[in-house]
């Protein structure tokens, strides 16, 4: 009898072991043959240490994902979704049940799960992170980094409204695109740029973050400043000949929103060539009055000036503009 305990016991015990496998590979998805060798503390401490000698206690890297064979470094991409907190990495040939056969090792105090889907590993962060990828012997390693251990300023742009947020509408033009054309523009001058600032922004496409989303991005990431993006109308909303650039601020602070509002004001008005109409107290904004770090938001034109509407809905008046904002982000990287 207490010989049959024993084995029911223990086969009760594998199965529980063999189940807490499963769930193990599937959610937090860390096992290798080298990891196999070392010692395991609990998910939190599970790390991948390499297999060149450096020894228990100092990782190589905090990511390592095993390839297809004949997979190179260019065939693989790496997408950083800042908002969402999600790195997605396309690996070519790698189908839905690639993960079932192959290892993807990982620090749990990073990386909080992971999921495959038609080539596109889908590995979910705890925070903001800066992402590096090499290609060594078969698999690709990846680094994680704080926006603050990689740049010396940091940015958060954001682009007002987007997705059923559309904002002013004038004639057949919606402010979301608007405000969303320029920052593309602003993106592409700033990824081509050679410095030491970060930017990040809370969309790229026609989405609509909440408030508190945006804004969380800045304090996450620690920003030195923020900017948002918008597109200005009169005070009734009918067309006008009012026209002009204007950038608010929260004048109840003293962090250097002004001084940042008047920079971006002096540079997007040069840019464009349009009347500065001047900076304008923004307190009673809900996400001037809310925003942790310096923030100006800049109102390029008036869409209720016929003029200046169809200015604002050209390709070359939105590089111009973003081409301002450009400038602005490179003095107030100087001077704040």
């Amino acid at each position: 009898m207490e010989r049959r305990i024993l084995i029911v016991s223990t086969t009760a015990l594998l199965a529980m072991l063999m189940a807490a496998l499963v769930v193990f590979s599937h959610f937090s998805a860390i096992h290798s043959r080298e990891a196999k060798r070392e010692q395991m503390e609990g998910l939190q401490l599970y790390a991948f240490y390499g297999s060149k000698g450096e020894g228990i206690g100092v990782p190589r890297h905090q990511m390592a994902v095993k390839l297809p064979g004949g997979i190179g470094e260019e065939e693989v991409s790496i997408e950083n979704d800042y908002m969402e907190r999600l790195i997605a990495i396309r690996i070519p040939g790698a189908g839905e049940d690639y993960l079932d056969r192959n290892a993807v090792l990982a620090r749990t105090d990073h990386v909080k799960g992971i999921r495959m889907e038609d080539g596109l590993l889908e590995v979910a962060m705890d925070a903001v992170y800066e992402v590096e990828g090499t290609v060594e012997d078969g698999y690709l390693y990846v680094d994680f980094y704080r926006p603050w251990q990689v740049y010396r300023k940091i940015l958060v742009v954001d682009a007002g409204h987007g997705g059923n947020a559309s904002g002013d509408i004038k004639q057949k033009f919606m402010e979301k695109d608007l405000n969303l054309a320029i920052v593309l523009e602003l993106k592409s001058l700033l990824d081509e740029a050679e410095g030491e600032i970060g930017v990040y922004y809370t969309r790229r496409e026609d989405k609509n973050p909440s408030y508190g989303d945006r804004m969380q991005l800045a304090e996450e990431v620690r920003a030195d400043f923020f900017l948002t993006i918008h597109s200005n109308s009169s005070a009734d909303g009918q067309m006008s000949e009012e026209n002009g650039t204007e950038v608010m601020y929260d004048e109840a602070k003293e962090d250097g929103s002004r001084q940042l509002a008047e920079i971006c004001l002096e540079e997007v008005s040069k840019a464009l060539g349009s009347k500065a109409n001047g900076v304008f107290p923004g307190n009673r904004d809900y996400f001037l009055r809310n925003s942790k770090v310096p923030t100006a938001s800049v109102e390029v034109g008036y869409m209720t000036n016929q003029e200046e509407l169809a200015k604002l809905a050209a390709p070359e008046y939105q590089q111009q503009a973003a081409k301002g904002i450009y400038n602005a982000i490179l003095r107030a990287a100087g001077e704040l």
